[in-house]
């Protein structure tokens, strides 16, 4: 009788929006490029196969836009290249992952994704000022705009950020953007680019200043997501409740022998994780300092 292999599980995934934005942006990338290789394998040609797929999910001009409207949806889960994607992915988990921790893991996907509608959104729009130099020569597909989105997200939520690398030696927020800039300025020579950043941008920076104010603009998303989830699968929501139960009688006896104040500890990171670290208040940011304390004496 064969033994039945265990689920793949990437440890933290359901809660880890910029590993679930980077799982969605690759399969994107295998989906677009496989299309393309199948239809050569059918004798199509090289530019006849990207001619034939990449209409359905490059962003077109103003003009083609109606006839393809689904597509601003679509330009950003796909990459011409695989180290334009493998780049993209690694400022993409540099800007997310600290805004994840900052403010939760929540609010990671809505400001990607609200960036991408933006700076699609302003070229569009963009098309209708009148000048000769802003014609994109071909169907635009890249996740830099959600990446930018994030980057200004990040600078609009805490600019003095540092990322540490070792326990002594940090780099400032602002370098690292200085950097990203540089490393990206030949995109933003190209007007349709600049149209893309600049939007996405504006987005990042509006959608974390109502983050700021305590509005949650991904909730909607996540609401749709678990509703969907509940009805897909409702055998299996049902048993994990049950084996919630279960482990929760299980673990009385050791929750009884936790003092009050490791418990106070539990729902701190509990909120951490859920909300962000900004979530937290003074009382409770000083509990966990003078906890971490104690922990290293």
């Amino acid at each position: 009788m064969s033994r039945r292999l265990p689920n793949f599980h990437v440890p933290g995934f359901a809660q880890n929006a910029v590993l679930q934005l980077i799982a969605a942006s690759g399969t994107g990338f295998i989906a677009y490029h496989l299309a393309r290789v199948t239809l050569i394998v059918f004798g199509f040609t090289g530019t006849g196969a990207e001619a034939t797929v990449k209409p359905f999910v490059g962003l077109p001009m103003l003009a083609n836009f109606p006839a393809h409207f689904w597509t601003i949806l679509t330009y950003g889960w796909v990459h011409n290249g695989f180290f334009e994607w493998v780049s993209n992915m690694v400022w993409l988990y540099c800007f997310g992952n600290a805004i994840q921790m900052m403010v939760g893991y929540r609010q990671v996907i809505p400001i990607y994704a609200y960036g991408l509608l933006g700076g699609g959104a302003l070229f569009l729009l963009g098309q209708l000022i009148p000048s000769a130099a802003f014609i994109p020569t071909h169907l635009l597909i890249t996740g830099q705009p959600g990446v930018m989105a994030l980057l200004v997200a990040l600078i609009t939520l805490t600019p003095k950020y540092r990322f540490y690398i070792g326990e002594s030696f940090s780099i400032p927020l602002l370098v690292v953007a200085a950097i990203y800039v540089l490393l990206t300025a030949a995109a933003f020579t190209n007007p349709a680019y600049l149209m893309l950043n600049v939007g996405a941008a504006l987005t990042g920076f509006l959608t974390m200043t109502a983050i700021k104010k305590g509005a949650q603009p991904g909730r909607w998303m996540y609401s749709i997501s678990e509703r969907i989830g509940s009805i897909g699968t409702p055998n299996e929501y049902a048993q994990s409740q049950r084996g919630d139960s279960r482990r929760n009688r299980a673990m009385n006896s050791f929750s009884t022998s936790k003092t009050a104040a490791e418990k106070r500890i539990d729902e701190i990171l509990d909120k951490i994780n859920q909300r962000g670290y900004n979530s937290l208040s003074k009382e409770e940011r000083e509990l966990l300092v003078k906890a971490s304390k104690d922990a290293n004496q």
